[in-house]
């Protein structure tokens, strides 16, 4: 499957067949989770495409420890058993047991997502966006179900989405195949000297929902090229933007069968965006739609051998963006602030000179190595002191993996830290024996680079910060000094050229205010440059 996108029918058929590889209710009965996940596959043209089965260990590894038997979790956690565990602090949820594992697969069986359109990539689409949601209100228990029993701090959802997303990075094709992922961080800005320039709630919006907006062309093109379970952090699932922006070119092609509205509509519909279920116009869903809600960065697992073209072709769509938005900004005031007498030819070279270049894009690119030993040498720069330590948790992964003898493992031997080889833990459990070697399958990997994970982004963070304090900025290709009232610079942001020069008199101000139907939106004095426009 050599490949640089998702773009053939069989790449997203993968795909969805690695999302649905462990059932929702896994942790209920794992003697039959295999077989319950094929039930959930029966319907789905998913027989001529298998997902590689090392995606799934490389996420087991990237979501946890290799943690002991459920025996060792009860005196670690002193019997607290049958909780949540937050990844974050130390809330623990207790999730009321289920009467069978029977009735948690039926609730989640009817509310499979089934589209009416011969589409695999919207096929994976619905499944990702709207099965844990139904279930959810199926049976709130449903969406909180881990897909641990030893570590539960993550949800099944979390897990088959991460494998999926790692199925992306498989390249080769049969025994061949590998997965060879590579992170990619991505930031735009600026943003507090942006917002900062705000002088009342409207503009503070504004500059706010425009780089959420812009942002969110970016997790655009990566989702429908490469998958939205590909992008880490923000979660795409639910976003409103995101929706908003996948609106014409997805969600509202393809039609649903909604078992709790038991009638079809599109997957837009299905968001209840615009009207609720009784029909109502959703004040509440347009209010999300208009609320800046994605931050001004994401993380995202791509194919290593594409990583820095898919980011490169992510701030071109980004520019691409803002020069339209600026464009329609420029035909707007000059259709409806003409009497300004700005709009000349010069000044709109100016105005587009202007907009090419506020935005400042960066990102960095880190692959996976194949071992992770190989990403704590990578990692040897990352700087630390005494109270933070971003090796310390791959280096006690990599001591728990030299405790286990499998002749097959190639780990180099890395003491760790906190509980040397042989030695017992606070909690009295000897992590030389939290593995029965003897169960364990030959292909069991305990040097996955998984592993590395939370060590690996650490590195991709600290370049991108290296790259972004550079500053780097293009130069003026021409230059000279001339005076006057109209070269000043912008009232807010005190650097761009003035393109919109407001006349002195409250009279000139109100008489724009009122061009442009807009109360208050220009003040007597006031000159903007091109971001400010916008």
């Amino acid at each position: 499957m050599n490949q640089t996108s998702i773009t053939s029918t069989i790449g997203w058929k993968r795909k969805l067949d690695a999302y649905l590889h462990d059932p929702p209710e896994k942790v209920l009965d794992l003697a039959w989770h295999k077989k319950r996940a094929q039930n959930y596959a029966s319907g789905l043209p998913l027989d001529d495409a298998e997902f590689a089965r090392d995606c799934d260990h490389t996420a087991a590894a990237t979501d946890r420890l290799p943690w002991p038997k459920w025996e060792y979790l009860e005196s670690a956690f002193d019997g607290d058993a049958n909780r949540f565990k937050h990844p974050l602090g130390q809330a623990a949820l207790k999730i009321p047991p289920f009467n069978t594992a029977d009735f948690a697969h039926d609730k989640a069986w009817i509310t499979r997502p089934m589209i009416l359109e011969d589409d695999d990539r919207a096929r994976f689409f619905a499944f990702w966006r709207l099965w844990r949601w139904w279930a959810s209100e199926q049976d709130l228990r449903l969406a909180f179900l881990p897909a641990d029993t030893r570590l539960p701090d993550h949800t099944i959802w979390v897990h088959n989405s991460i494998v999926s997303a790692l199925q992306t990075c498989v390249t080769g094709d049969g025994p061949g195949e590998r997965c060879q992922p590579a992170f990619l961080l991505f930031q735009i800005g600026p943003v507090q000297e942006y917002i900062a320039q705000a002088r009342r709630t409207l503009d503070l919006w504004s500059g706010s929902y425009l780089l959420s907006y812009l942002i969110g062309t970016a997790l655009k093109y990566v989702a429908l090229n490469y998958g939205p379970d590909c992008v880490i952090f923000p979660n795409l699932c639910g976003q409103p933007i995101f929706d908003l922006l996948l609106q014409d070119d997805l969600w509202s092609k393809i039609h649903v069968q909604n078992p709790s509205a038991n009638s079809n509509q599109s997957l837009w519909d299905a968001f209840g965006y615009e009207k609720t279920r009784d029909g109502q116009p959703n004040e509440f869903g347009r209010r999300r739609l208009l609320t800046p809600s994605l931050p001004n960065r994401f993380l995202a697992v791509l194919p290593a051998e594409s990583a820095a073209s898919i980011a490169a072709e992510a701030a071109n769509v980004i520019r691409d963006a803002y020069s339209q938005i600026a464009e329609q900004v420029w035909s707007w005031a000059a259709q409806y602030l003409e009497n300004a007498g700005c709009w000349t030819r010069a000044n709109k070279q100016r105005y587009d000179a202007q907009i090419a270049r506020f935005l400042e894009i960066s990102w960095q690119v880190v692959r996976w190595p194949v071992k992770p030993h190989e990403a704590l040498d990578l990692t040897k720069p990352l700087p630390s002191d005494a109270s933070h330590n971003p090796r310390s948790g791959l280096q006690t992964i990599l001591a728990i993996a030299d405790n286990t003898p499998l002749d097959h493992r190639d780990v180099r031997n890395f003491e760790c830290p906190t509980y040397p080889p042989g030695t017992k833990n606070p909690k009295g459990m000897d992590i030389s024996k939290w593995k029965d070697v003897s169960k364990l399958k030959p292909y069991a990997k305990l040097d996955n680079p998984g592993a590395a994970w939370s060590a690996l982004y650490q590195l991709a963070a600290w370049q991108l910060d290296a790259v972004r304090q550079t500053r780097a900025w293009k130069a003026w290709s021409s230059g000279g000094w001339e005076t006057g009232r109209v070269f000043n610079k912008d009232s807010l942001n005190g650097k761009e050229e003035a393109i919109l020069v407001v006349g002195s008199s409250e009279k000139e101000a109100e008489a724009l205010n009122q061009a442009a139907g807009i109360e208050n939106l220009f003040k007597p004095g006031e000159l903007f440059g091109a971001s400010t426009l916008v």
